[in-house]
């Protein structure tokens, strides 16, 4: 025995014009469907790449002025600090200023 609401798809099926009964139908939905979802996916990677396209592009820009920021600290760029030199400390960046701690080995 069918159950009760395959009958009645059944009979509403058979009411409609021919030309809506063929199997062309549900293959052209199908197949829009197919081309929606192909086409919201194809948006979705698009907007990764710019976005990554844009974050790559910062990182490079930001790398760039770190590096022009560090060339102008240079020793040799700026001018010697006054205040180190009149109490007679060494100059961060100098030789007689520690940079590490040493430790002796026992």
């Amino acid at each position: 025995m069918r159950p009760p609401g395959v009958r009645v798809l059944q009979t509403r099926w058979h009411v409609l014009p021919v030309a809506l009964r063929s199997r062309f139908w549900p293959g052209l939905v199908a197949t829009l469907a197919l081309l929606g979802l192909l086409l919201a996916f194809h948006q979705v990677v698009s907007g990764a790449v710019q976005e990554g396209e844009l974050r790559r592009t910062l990182a490079a820009t930001q790398a760039d002025e770190a590096g022009r920021r560090n060339a102008d600290r240079s020793p040799r760029a700026r001018p010697p600090d006054e205040s180190y030199n009149a109490i007679g400390r060494a100059r961060p960046g100098s030789a007689g200023f520690p940079t590490a701690l040493k430790i002796a080995a026992p």
